[in-house]
């Protein structure tokens, strides 16, 4: 069997296709994320993690202020929204390289368990948000006593 060079090799589109049905097929999972800005990246970049008690998340964000930053919780989902400005003066350039995320975003992060929206903190600091996320008092483990 002949077998033609770079055929296995899937293309930027076929990537993102694979991604977005690799994010459907992990749904439900702890921390499965959900991330299609305007391009299909992945933006912003994330770490997430969690104690007993909350999760938390920090995402990069250079470049960007406080104020062009949205960040909303609904049930288990936080979601991160804003808009990268590109500078008024890109039209009149030839780019060699264009790596840099642009325009608006949308990065959904879920949860395994409700998150108490009363007492989320977050920060924003030399383009890095940090968000800390109570898990709800139901999700907290309790001791129970056992009588005798």
């Amino acid at each position: 069997m002949l077998v033609r060079r770079g055929t296995l090799i899937p293309s930027r589109t076929d990537r993102v296709a694979i991604d977005r049905l690799f994010d459907e097929l992990v749904e439900g999972f702890p921390f499965n994320t959900t991330a299609w800005g305007g391009n299909g990246d992945r933006y912003p970049l994330v770490n997430s993690w969690e104690d007993e008690k909350n999760y938390f998340v920090e995402a990069e964000l250079p470049g960007l202020t406080r104020q062009e930053i949205d960040v909303s919780v609904l049930g288990n989902e936080l979601t991160l929204t804003g808009t990268h400005e590109a500078s008024s003066d890109e039209d009149h350039k030839t780019f060699h390289r264009r790596e840099r995320h642009t325009g608006k975003f949308e990065r959904i992060l879920r949860f395994p368990v409700d998150i108490d929206d009363s007492k989320i903190e977050a920060s924003f600091q030399d383009g890095v948000l940090k968000i800390t996320l109570p898990k709800v008092q139901a999700a907290l483990p309790r001791k129970v006593e056992v009588k005798g």
